[in-house]
């Protein structure tokens, strides 16, 4: 089975539409929903994650929001008292300047305050861009770092980028390649003094067993190395048209003659998974965890989170485990976002179907935890279903937040009517809130 991401549809101003919910789920404890709707011109389409900020505030992208529909970058903030204040940053023109912006953790920042992301559209091209946002007095300011020219630097970023310790940015590509490969690019982007950009593609993907088609941010281990996943290629199956091949884990090592790919592990779509769109996080010791939002359970390709070990012997070979497989009843379906971690060493993520919910084309999703248990193993907790209406639907992945919080976005629910031009709804920023129960983040 193959998932695409969840699709919204248009998107200035915030709504102002917010409920509580309190749902009955099968975790051990009740939880509080916050929703955050949105009403068709603020923004909808959330297919993208959000980061938070060291003083609570959150900031992310809208696929199709802003002013002109072609995506926008936005700031979700509070005061004392927990008022929201909605604030677009910039509304893209999908022109030179960039358009329908997708990012899996939420735009990335330096120590000045200023934001980086990508778009897939748009630009000098029409490739997409990476992009600068820069506060003045006059509101936030955008400017174009690099536009994709679809040759051999590739075209169509679906990820955000990150910063090295020397201030340089990396990234990926879905699309382009040397003669019209198609299959994406790894690359890097190194500002010079006078704040010009120059771009480096560090790894062209051809769609055999390096992999193809990657969706996901990049990190970096202590040495500099990066990992991250491609939806398609490797050695197993798939068919996704296009591209072939049920993904990949992917390590890039800095060396003398050039950064050199390795394959850390490449799904078969069986009980391993199939097709992990989006980042990997890793652990105290060094071990990867992820999802894979196809295969897994046998009649219903579901998906999987993962952990990747690796060994001490055997030339550095790396295991898989998988923690959970999705059935697509209750516990869920089709993961994406990625997982998170908190403090003590529990997994957060969400699935964008299954549940208890009813959407269009499937049920509303999951957000779940996975607890190391004593036996060696991981408990799963289904924390919030989603019903699919003002509490929102398809969930995309979670960031944790303070005060025992989880944030994340969802593409369908939320508003409907009115300028909402979507009968599955607009799509929200929800917070789940409580303070009960032994399996919820810091709590005990």
């Amino acid at each position: 089975m193959e998932l695409n991401r969840p699709s919204g549809l248009l998107a200035s101003a915030f709504a102002a539409i917010f409920l509580t919910i309190v749902l009955g789920s099968t975790a051990s404890a009740a939880v509080r929903e916050r929703a955050y709707a949105f009403n068709g011109t603020d923004g909808t389409g959330y297919s993208a994650g959000l980061r938070l900020d060291a003083t609570g505030n959150l900031w992310g992208t809208s696929l199709f929001g802003g002013a002109y529909g072609r995506g926008d970058v936005f700031e979700l903030s509070s005061d004392a008292k927990g008022l929201v204040t909605w604030t677009v940053l910039y509304s893209f023109t999908n022109g030179n300047d960039g358009g329908y912006p997708v990012d899996d953790n939420g735009p990335t920042a330096d120590s000045a305050g200023n934001l980086y992301g990508t778009t897939t559209g748009g630009g000098a091209y029409g490739g997409g861009t990476v992009f600068k946002l820069t506060s003045s007095p006059n509101g936030w300011q955008e400017s174009v770092l690099y536009s994709f020219t679809c040759g051999s630097d590739g075209c169509f970023p679906q990820a955000g980028v990150v910063f090295d310790a020397a201030g340089n940015l990396y990234g990926t590509t879905w699309g382009g390649g040397p003669g019209g490969s198609g299959y994406g690019t790894v690359f890097e982007l190194s500002p010079d003094s006078s704040g010009h950009w120059t771009e480096t593609t560090l790894h062209v993907f051809t769609g055999g067993s390096d992999g193809a088609g990657s969706s996901a941010g990049l990190i970096f281990d202590r040495s500099g190395n990066l990992y991250g996943t491609t939806y398609a290629g490797g050695s197993g199956s798939c068919d996704f048209g296009s591209f072939y091949g049920c993904g990949v884990v992917f390590k890039l090592v800095h060396t003398r003659s050039g950064w050199k790919e390795r394959v850390l592990h490449s799904f078969t779509g069986g009980r391993d998974g199939a097709s992990p769109f989006d980042r990997l996080v890793f652990d105290p010791s060094g071990n990867l965890y992820g999802t894979a939002a196809n295969g897994g359970h046998p009649s219903c390709g579901c998906g999987v989170v993962f952990r990747l070990t690796a060994s001490k012997s055997f030339g550095g070979q790396w295991s898989q485990t998988v923690l959970h497989t999705f059935t697509g009843g209750s516990d869920g379906a089709f993961p994406i976002g990625g997982v998170i971690f908190d403090a003590k060493g529990n997994l957060y993520g969400a699935a964008s179907a299954g549940g208890k919910g009813s959407c269009v084309g499937t049920a509303c999703g999951t957000v779940f935890s996975l607890v190391p248990n004593h036996h060696g193993g991981w408990s799963f907790d289904v924390l919030y279903s989603f019903a699919g209406k003002g509490d929102g639907g398809q969930p995309f992945g979670v960031v944790l937040g303070r005060s025992v919080k989880l944030y994340g976005t969802a593409g369908q629910g939320g508003y409907f009517g009115g300028n909402c031009a979507s009968s599955n709804g607009c799509g929200v920023v929800f917070e789940l809130t409580t303070t009960l129960g032994p399996n919820w983040l810091n709590e005990k």
